[in-house]
């Protein structure tokens, strides 16, 4: 359906599901009289995955700096799957540049709560965009108001002193629920042999070079390391789910397969595709991780997006 019908629909969606997601002004203090605190609240139906969360924000972020105001995004009182130790989970992945804290945007004296709804007004370029153009507008838009947290650098710096995916092909392959249950309206994901076939292609024309994998389905990885053995490399951290049971999303009742903590998983899966962003080469599915890791890219020589329909 057009944009403008389906966004239509799920504001009205919002609108009696999350009611208390509504935007408004407050007032909490006299800190910050000079300018407006806008506090970007995410989703909290434990459903959506950090670069789905991650999106969600750089949509309310391009409407905060269209108006001029000063963000601070909440995932403490707005709680993601990713909440744990009665922290700001956003705080774990990233920094943002205007060094607000927590207790400054609360005891602001001009504050906006972020309306669910502004989701959908954001420009057409943050509609998982895979064009160069929108990619570039994005990762400007991330590279003025944030950074990777160090927490986040250390583990993918630690990793790639073995791995090197500078000279890599970085293959993003999303199994599971995705492939199981098949979500309405999300992109189709391609199956192993139509990923296998486009690997192919690049080792002709790029020669051998190790191809760097990234997915959380035991399956996928198997059926890879049949076929390429040593030229498949992960991170040593690297986790799957075995026994996926077609019955669930994988955030409701999979992810304490991958680890038991919410924050390593989501630290994990961060270094995951900021290494993919660094390699020299793409492969992938279209999917919120897939689209990140080129967002964070600086460029590849080249890379293969699977333009397979919707769901």
């Amino acid at each position: 359906m057009p944009r403008w019908v389906k966004n239509f629909l799920y504001k009205i969606y919002n609108r009696i599901h999350y009611p208390d997601m509504k935007g408004k002004k407050c007032h909490f203090g006299d800190e910050n009289k000079d300018f407006i605190v806008y506090i970007i609240r995410p989703r909290t139906d434990g459903v959506e995955g950090l670069m789905a969360l991650f999106l969600h924000v750089m949509k309310l972020q391009s409407y905060s700096d269209k108006k001029g105001y000063l963000s601070f995004v909440d995932m403490k009182n707005y709680k993601t799957q990713y909440f744990e130790n009665n922290e700001n989970s956003w705080d774990y992945f990233f920094e943002s540049k205007n060094n607000l804290t927590i207790d400054s945007a609360y005891n602001s004296k001009n504050v906006i709560l972020s309306d669910i709804n502004t989701f959908y007004n954001a420009p057409k370029y943050l509609d998982m965009s895979f064009k160069e153009n929108d990619l570039l507008k994005t990762k400007e838009l991330f590279d003025k108001n944030y950074k990777f947290s160090k927490e986040v650098l250390e583990l993918v710096n630690k990793e790639n002193e073995n791995i090197h995916v500078e000279d890599c092909i970085g293959l993003y392959l999303r199994g599971t629920d995705y492939l199981k249950m098949r979500p309405a309206g999300h992109p189709v994901q391609p199956t192993v042999e139509q990923a296998i076939e486009v690997v192919e292609n690049y080792l002709a024309k790029y020669g051998n070079h190790k191809i760097f994998l990234v997915t959380e389905d035991y399956e996928i990885y198997k059926e890879l390391i049949h076929k390429y053995n040593n030229l498949i490399v992960v991170v040593s951290f690297d986790s799957f789910i075995h026994d996926y049971k077609s019955d669930k999303f994988i955030s409701k009742g999979y992810t304490n397969q991958l680890n038991s903590s919410v924050k390593q998983n989501g630290l994990n899966y961060m270094a995951k595709l900021i290494l993919l962003s660094k390699c020299k080469y793409f492969i992938g599915g279209k999917t919120c991780g897939s689209w990140a890791s080129n967002v964070f890219s600086d460029g590849f020589e080249s890379k293969y997006i699977f333009e397979l329909g919707l769901y």
